[in-house]
């Protein structure tokens, strides 16, 4: 029954397929054609095109706010003498609220330009490192504004350092966030990948250095009440070195300053001659052997005692030849270069310094030390008139230190050149600071310490020393070429070349290691001579030296009167690392090359599956911005992933890198071994 019923009701929704059919076909061109679905449609294109308009309008709304605020900010830091830090910090604020909503509007466009890549992949890390700027200038804002708020420049004094400090030790929570957000902003620059066009680039950049100084800026918070005494008097040795005459840690040491800080203050400040501290009646130490084998030096003194690059090291030897005869507690050592003073002098010029006849700056500082330097008088007509120079000619740096205190107590530097040169020094390593303080790892993660910094890769560092009793180095200019072929097994061969240019144009000069002190000596006369170089190459440890070009020198030219064969060799390791020495006179107006070939140890690491490359290029202190060409060839069938900075060049497997050792540099370049 059940069965029949079943056949006869399929039997009549078959014959009666066409009908429903054409009832289905008919309603649904009914309500196609409903005017009501007309109008939804509508009123939902209407809504769709006020949401977008809105959020347009929003956008552009904060856009131009963000605008405006920027430039306020811009107009308070080209005068920054009327700054008002409440005024600041309320227009942080703001600029850290809207960019903040702004980034949540757009974070969908952000995204998608993430996955798109190159200049529209660095719109989302460039977003992400502005807001975490601003939650960083706004924390450290909100937490100085309250006590430090009526502070400008304008009135600022070395007397309103004491109330600095204690804002800053209030602050210490402020600034340890601070620095966490600006951590991060770095990190979020440093996830760009190219290519990018130079547009985008030069903006990257710039963001780059932005942060950095940011960072900078927060690291010298941070440390200033430790440095300078907040809790208990700090006394500092001060080296005055003399870059003319190049050393391993900034030039010969010139002059020497022992300064007493309490809370900000100066207590009390003595500038003396490097000479004055022998004493011929003490024990002193065994020199580091170049200087007994090539000068002819049987003791180490506190004038040459920073023959380390790594400055933490001379620091510490300085304070140990420095208290052989003054048994005074030591809490820090500064080493500063002329260079270095060149960058300081910008903030401080015009500076009267009495018994000279003009103001000291920029443009005049190196001819006013060297004029200075010369003898006044025939110093040949009595030995009081010769020893009367000898120990009188160098007093104009310490009378030019004098007036430089007198200046900043008075609060008449400009400050925000003075702290962009200092920036600059410390950046360029022509100014270090050594500390046994806590401040000492604060300083290292700045860099401001002067110390050889590890890495996990490659590592180059040219030393040069001037051993011969002159100011050569101002005559003379140097490049290098620094060749690398890396093997599938993280291994690679290296060649340097490096390239010494004397300029000078004088003719019959003859090379002497030591120019006497006579009645014709000049300042001028020591800088036309030939330079005698000890020269250092600290490379990666367990590199093997295979070869390097031989440069004799001839007996009579040097004050043993023994010939120097001229080869390099290699010596123990210092921190950590392998060096390569070599001693060789560049003579006077004429040119000379040598070059290094040595076996690297793995210098290759694993990273995500790729292979990483990283060279590390420290700079010098005292030297100028020498040009580096950095050839790198990749193992066979190596395949190109990234590469910072970006290469002028690249060909297949060879990389090729140009740049300027102003300060440290480094090159990563990740890339896939073909299977």
């Amino acid at each position: 029954m059940a069965r029949a019923q079943y056949d006869q009701e399929t039997q009549w929704v078959l014959t009666n397929r066409t009908f429903f059919h054409q009832v289905d076909h008919e309603r649904m061109k009914a309500i196609w054609n409903n005017h009501d679905l007309h109008r939804f449609l509508r009123i939902g294109l209407l809504v769709t095109l006020l949401t977008v308009g809105a959020w347009g309008w929003n956008v552009a709304t904060l856009g131009l706010s963000l605008q405006n605020r920027a430039g306020r900010l811009q107009q308070m830091a080209a005068n920054p003498a009327s700054i008002n830090l409440r005024t600041v910090a309320q227009e942080v604020r703001g600029a850290r609220q809207e960019l903040t909503l702004l980034r949540s509007w757009v974070s969908p466009f952000l995204w998608l330009g993430a996955r798109v890549g190159g200049d529209l992949g660095a719109g989302e890390p460039l977003m992400e490192a502005g807001v975490e700027s601003l939650i960083a200038a706004d924390e450290l804002l909100n937490a100085l504004a309250p006590s430090l708020g009526d502070l400008g420049l304008s009135s600022f004094s070395m007397k309103r350092v004491p109330l600095i400090l204690d804002a800053l030790v209030m602050a210490r929570p402020a600034l340890t966030r601070a620095e966490s957000h600006l951590n991060a902003a770095a990190m979020a620059i440093a996830r760009i990948q190219g290519p990018l066009s130079p547009r985008v680039e030069r903006w990257v950049g710039q963001a780059g250095k932005l942060v950095e100084f940011a960072q900078y800026g927060i690291g010298a918070a941070q440390i200033a009440p430790a440095l300078l005494g907040q809790n208990g008097s700090r006394t500092y040795l001060v080296l005055v070195q003399n870059s003319d005459e190049i050393r391993p840690a900034g030039g010969f040491i010139s002059n020497f300053a022992r300064a007493e800080i309490s809370h900000g203050q100066l207590i009390s400040m003595t500038i003396q001659d490097s000479y004055a501290i022998f004493d011929p009646s003490k024990y002193y130490p065994d020199p580091p052997a170049p200087l007994l084998e090539y000068m002819g030096s049987e003791q180490w003194l506190f004038r040459d005692a920073n023959w380390s690059p790594d400055f933490p090291t001379t620091a510490l030897d300085a304070v140990y030849l420095y208290q052989i005869t003054r048994l005074e507690q030591v809490d820090g050592v500064i080493g500063v270069n002329l260079k270095g003073i060149d960058l300081l002098i910008a903030g401080l010029e015009p500076l009267n310094v009495p018994d000279l006849p003009e103001p000291v700056t920029v443009a005049n500082a190196s001819k006013i030390l060297k004029d200075s330097w010369n003898p006044t008088q025939d110093i040949s007509r009595s030995s009081d008139d010769w020893w009367k120079w000898y120990y009188t000619r160098k007093q104009v740096i310490g009378a030019a230190m004098r007036a430089a205190v007198d200046k900043l107590q008075a609060g008449k530097a400009n400050w925000t050149r003075l702290g962009l040169g200092t920036i600059d020094a410390l950046r360029q390593r022509q100014l270090m600071i050594y500390t046994s303080s806590p401040a000492a790892n604060t300083l290292r993660r700045l860099r401001w310490d002067g110390a050889l910094r590890p890495n996990q890769g490659d590592y180059l560092m040219i030393v040069d020393a001037n051993i011969g009793f002159n100011k050569a180095n101002v005559l003379v200019s140097q490049n290098a070429d620094y060749q690398v072929a890396l093997r599938a097994d993280g291994t690679g061969r290296v060649t340097v070349i490096l390239s010494y240019a004397h300029q000078g144009m004088k003719g019959d000069v003859v090379c002497m290691q030591i120019i006497p002190y006579d009645a014709n000596v000049t300042y001028d006369k020591l800088t036309h001579t030939c330079y005698y170089d000890y020269l250092r190459l600290v490379v990666p440890r367990g590199s093997q030296l295979q070869q390097a070009t031989a440069h004799p020198t001839p007996g009579e030219y040097l004050l043993s009167g023994k010939p120097s064969d001229g080869k390099a060799e290699a010596m123990s390791d210092e921190t950590g690392r392998t060096i390569f020495g070599q001693f060789f006179v560049v003579e006077y107006g004429k040119q000379l090359e040598t070059r290094f070939e040595y076996d690297l140890p793995v210098v290759v690491t694993d990273v995500s599956g790729h292979k990483r490359y990283s060279l590390l290029l420290q700079k010098q202190s005292g030297t100028d911005a020498m040009p580096v060409k950095v050839r790198l060839t990749l193992p066979d069938r190596a395949r190109l992933v990234s590469a910072s900075p970006r290469p002028v060049v690249q060909a297949g497997t060879i990389l090729e890198f140009d740049l300027k050792l102003d300060t440290d540099r480094q090159i990563e370049v990740i890339y896939a071994l073909a299977p």
